[in-house]
């Protein structure tokens, strides 16, 4: 499968806490002397195709995040609504 496809179709349930762990702790949580380095509008700058890229990378590990909390939610909403059927 060739890699643009991969971005399109992956779920966020497909990606593994421990990988965006690392994505969080070595790229978009670290930073240095001049504060964090992952920056999207600087990526941007640098290179159109790497910003889009870090921009889709934030936002899947900031969905995941909330994924995380709200899936078990609606697993439990659903199982309620099955006793009240």
């Amino acid at each position: 499968m060739d890699f643009l496809k991969k971005l399109k179709t992956i779920e966020v349930s497909d990606l593994t806490e421990k990988d965006l762990k690392k994505l969080r702790t070595e790229y978009i949580e670290k930073k240095d002397k001049n504060g964090p380095i992952w920056d999207n509008k600087r990526i941007s700058e640098i290179n159109k195709a790497a910003g889009n890229l870090a921009t889709w990378a934030k936002a899947m590990s900031d969905y995941q995040k909330v994924w995380k909390t709200v899936e078990p939610k609606k697993k439990k909403l659903q199982e309620m609504n099955l006793l009240l059927e």
